[in-house]
């Protein structure tokens, strides 16, 4: 079908993530929670029954609703969960040590929040692998950090999604990266979601 006119069209642009989107499958946009369904995938000006991780494409939805940028389209049956605290393993690459109440921007995806560090949980001791206590982590140390954000993101354990479950820390005044996080979710599971990233507005 021809692509509508430009006055009626209302698509989402993003890359896939993970899995695999096929017209039809239902979907839902996160933080906000809202359902909607798939009703056309935009290659450019082709249009596709389905996509692809990795795939960079415009998704229309069957319902008027509001997708910000940063926001997420995932599979309605598989989307991660909306967190506002978190727990993670963290690679400290500051040379300023990271300490509890430590203010960061968290960067997962399109989407950029402010955060504090609740606690620091222990630290990796690299010669046998065991977590040993810390109260603050230093330079290439790895870390279990509790983290509080300031606004809600759709995270999952990082063993179940690459993608999903992976984020940066910032320095909030220079915008430099400090440490690089995976997701620890208690009782994660195994397997790779289907799911869609969307990043903004089309």
């Amino acid at each position: 079908a021809p692509r509508p006119e430009l006055r009626d069209y209302r698509g989402y642009a993003g890359r896939i993530a993970s899995g695999t989107v096929r017209v039809g499958d239902p979907v839902v946009v996160l933080p906000s929670g809202r359902h909607s369904r798939v009703a056309g995938i935009d290659l450019g000006e082709r249009s596709l029954e389905e996509a692809v991780e990795g795939q960079s494409v415009t998704v229309r939805l069957t319902d008027d609703i509001d997708v910000a940028r940063g926001d997420t389209l995932a599979a309605a049956g598989d989307a991660p969960q909306v967190l506002t605290e978190v727990d993670a393993r963290v690679s400290w690459l500051s040379e300023e040590p990271l300490r509890p109440r430590a203010r960061v921007l968290l960067k997962h995806g399109a989407q950029t929040v402010q955060a504090i560090v609740r606690a620091i949980e222990g630290r990796l001791d690299l010669d046998d692998l065991t977590t040993v206590p810390a109260d603050h982590l230093e330079l290439n140390d790895i870390g279990l950090v509790r983290l509080r954000l300031a606004s809600p993101v759709p995270l999952a354990d990082y063993s179940v999604s690459r993608s999903d479950g992976a984020f940066l820390l910032i320095d909030a005044h220079e915008g430099g990266t400090l440490g690089a996080g995976m997701v620890q979710l208690a009782g994660a599971g195994r397997g790779e979601p289907a799911a869609a990233a969307a990043s903004g507005r089309g």
